[in-house]
Formats: structure tokens, C-alpha cells, sequence
């Protein structure tokens, strides 16, 4: 990130108008929605497709009992 400091943006934001701060603050909005929407789809295959912690954990100690025996 070239930006990551929030100083940046406090003297970017203060030059602005108010409409596009907010029209800024949508977008952020609308980006940050389609991400999370994006993880939630991605979690949902992967519960399916592997199930949920007690099938992990389970896979887990099976494995590391068969590696005793």
C-alpha cells in the first residue's frame, strides 16, 4: 500500500467538498460489501467442501493417532 497512513487521507479529505466525501464513503462502502460478501460465498464452499471445526479437529486427531500407532 503506497497510502497507509492515515495522515494521508485526513489532508486529502480536508481539500474536498462534503459531496465527495461522501460519494468517497459510499464507494469505500461498496467495495468493502462486495469483499465481504466475496469471503462469506468462499467460506460457504469451504464448509461445504470440508466441513466445519469438529470435522477438522477430528481429522486431526485421527491423523496424529494414526501416526502413533
Amino acid at each position: 500500500m503506497a497510502h497507509n497512513n492515515s495522515a494521508y487521507y485526513r489532508a486529502a479529505v480536508a481539500v474536498r467538498s462534503d459531496t465527495a466525501i461522501a460519494n468517497i464513503a459510499i464507494t469505500l462502502i461498496f467495495q468493502a460489501d462486495a469483499m465481504l460478501r466475496g469471503l462469506i460465498e468462499r467460506l460457504k464452499r469451504e464448509f461445504v467442501e470440508r466441513g466445519g471445526i469438529r470435522e477438522e479437529m477430528t481429522r486431526m486427531r485421527l491423523q496424529h493417532r494414526g501416526k502413533r500407532e
